[in-house]
């Protein structure tokens, strides 16, 4: 697993994750841009599954530990600054955290998203459209009670990849499904 992670995070690191002349206001969005939001928490070899496969479609990543800080600032303030440049967003949600119902806390933890990626699913949620934003999950989760409903992908197997891809080419994204791998 170790190895995997860092073949991918190797990779990865040799992407050019963001090309900053492409950079541009809310105000500015248009329907066929190519910056991809990546909301994750610690899974760091599903990050970079998704950062790969991204790049592939000819598309940029944005997330948000690769960005500069440009300064002392607080982190909401850099969240909201890398945001405004998305045309569509990923949701990672993997089993980084354990909670459970105060009264149930002692008997029955159960595998949870971190929180930083229900905020910012949320986030985005309202950003950008529900048909912008799309759900990743792996493993067994107690998903928010607030996402009940909300269809998402499994991110088990590779069959996530053209569905995604699909969404991202509904949502008004330059894909091409032919770059599916």
């Amino acid at each position: 697993m170790k190895k995997s992670i860092n073949s991918l995070q190797g990779i990865y690191e040799r992407l050019d994750l963001y090309d900053e002349s492409s950079e541009r206001s809310n105000t500015a969005r248009h329907s066929f841009g190519n910056n991809v939001f990546i909301v994750h928490g610690r899974d760091d070899e599903s990050r970079y599954k998704v950062a790969l496969f991204v790049k592939e479609l000819g598309l940029n990543n944005i997330i948000l530990d690769r960005q500069p800080d440009e300064g002392i600032i607080a982190i909401l303030d850099k969240f909201e600054r890398e945001a405004k440049k998305a045309d569509f967003a990923i949701a990672l949600l993997t089993p980084d955290d354990v909670g459970a119902l105060k009264n149930e806390a002692e008997t029955q933890l159960n595998s949870r998203p971190r929180q930083n990626v229900v905020f910012e699913l949320g986030y985005f949620i309202s950003a950008l459209g529900r048909q912008k934003v799309c759900l990743l999950i792996k493993g067994e989760i107690e998903n928010p009670s607030d996402l009940d409903g909300i269809l998402y992908k499994r991110i088990d197997g590779d069959e996530w990849k053209l569905k995604v891809a699909r969404d991202m080419q509904k949502a008004g994204l330059p894909v091409d499904l032919n770059d599916v791998r």
